[in-house]
């Protein structure tokens, strides 16, 4: 269980947000995982489903977008249509690749050339793939919003999504001033204080954003900050995630709980 979102801006942008709870096969939970990264130039890529799906899919799209030249990137359509046979092939013939465990991907990318209506702004490009086929569903337009897993199935943050698909005039202000990418943090926000306040089994409030566009990727984490009456806010500390299938494994023995790293979905 997770929720990955992706944001595409016509301000020559885009972003993904992701929680970092895992779901074991006994029904205990923990904030263990990254689940979005850079996969080449101007695109991240993030997962839900079989962890150690996300990181063989993920992994097999960074060899497959490597480019050496740095003056070359990616058109992130061309790109999701050409791996997603790849992502076919992986699921069929990979040895440790889990099919009994759906696993969905999703990415956000900057066009390298084309912009979005306003000269120097990339058009920002969505795509989500989901096993078996990973057939790409492309999402283009400007201050569009799409996510995978099991946050898609909770009314509360659906409500919150389309309240932000409306809204997004007033919470563009973010972005006034010298304070580029200002949308995507209010987002981190918004989405971290959602899931605080409806928590799900399986989703954490615990919010990794990835921001991206032509030359330029940042990110960061947002804080869970606690506000009890008449006392000092609390502002909770992060737990430490891994963010490649050895180290997930490790972390997962270390907690000395008996439950198994590929039992694992995110």
């Amino acid at each position: 269980m997770t929720w990955v979102i992706g944001v595409n801006t016509w301000m020559g942008y885009g972003a993904v947000l992701s929680d970092t709870c895992v779901t074991f096969l006994d029904g205990s939970t923990a904030d263990l995982v990254q689940k979005a990264y850079p996969v080449g130039r101007f695109i991240v890529g993030g997962f839900a489903g079989g962890i150690r799906n996300g990181f063989i899919l993920l992994g097999d799209l960074q060899r497959h977008l490597y480019e050496p030249d740095m003056t070359r990137a990616w058109n992130p359509e061309i790109i999701a249509e050409d791996w997603s046979r790849n992502a076919m092939m992986i699921y069929e013939n990979h040895s440790d690749y889990q099919k009994d465990m759906e696993t969905h991907i999703l990415l956000t990318g900057a066009h390298p050339t084309e912009d979005a209506g306003i000269p120097g702004f990339a058009k920002i490009i969505g795509v989500i793939m989901k096993s078996p086929d990973f057939h790409p569903e492309f999402y283009f337009g400007n201050m569009d919003m799409y996510s995978i897993g099991s946050g898609n199935y909770v009314d509360e943050y659906l409500k919150l999504l389309a309240e932000i698909r409306k809204d997004w005039p007033k919470l563009i202000q973010a972005e006034v001033g010298k304070n580029p990418g200002g949308y995507a943090r209010m987002l981190d926000s918004l989405v971290n204080q959602a899931i605080f306040e409806n928590p799900v089994p399986g989703i954490s409030s615990y919010i990794n954003h990835l921001i991206v566009g032509r030359n330029s990727l940042n990110g960061g984490a947002s804080k869970r900050t606690d506000h009890p009456p008449g006392k000092e806010p609390f502002v909770h500390p992060r737990p430490p995630v891994a963010t490649s299938w050895p180290e997930f494994v490790r972390m997962v023995n270390a907690q000395g709980t008996g439950t198994k790293a590929e039992s694992a979905v995110g």
